[in-house]
């Protein structure tokens, strides 16, 4: 009996280090290996995309920059989205990108866009990767933290 009970236990404890818990709760984004596949220890089997790390990407032209700040909320819409979205403002670039390679006039200047990144309110609604429409909610607060 207690020969049987250790062998149990020990196919027990072989099955539990097979098993692989997440650390953290999320959505699968990919799956780099199936069931009965072979992976070398350390390989990633899925990628997980954790709600708190989904963002909201946008860009503003300059003259719309000094409209955003870092806190500000702003509305998201999206075709099959959750209606009544928000996100809040966590990040703005202090660079403008696709910047043409020659002297800035009045018209190129124009060009100019700056990213723009919040982090949504119910993350769980949207959907990663689709494009969505935004508008900028009037500030609420006292005042902004400004540069």
């Amino acid at each position: 009996m207690r020969t049987a009970e250790a062998r149990l236990n020990s196919a027990r404890t072989r099955l539990d280090r097979r098993r692989v818990v997440s650390p953290v709760s999320g959505s699968v984004q990919e799956i780099y290996f199936r069931v009965g596949e072979m992976v070398q220890a350390g390989r990633p089997i899925v990628s997980l995309l954790p709600p708190e790390n989904v963002r909201v990407r946008f860009f503003v032209p300059q003259a719309v920059l000094p409209q955003v700040h870092i806190g500000d909320r702003i509305s998201v819409n999206c075709d099959g989205c959750a209606q009544n979205l928000v996100a809040r403002v966590n990040f703005v670039s202090a660079q403008a990108e696709f910047t043409p390679p020659i002297i800035y006039s009045q018209e190129e200047r124009a060009r100019l866009v700056f990213r723009i990144e919040a982090l949504p309110e119910r993350p769980v609604d949207m959907r990663v990767g689709q494009p969505v429409s935004i508008a900028l909610q009037p500030f609420a607060g006292a005042s902004h933290a400004r540069r």
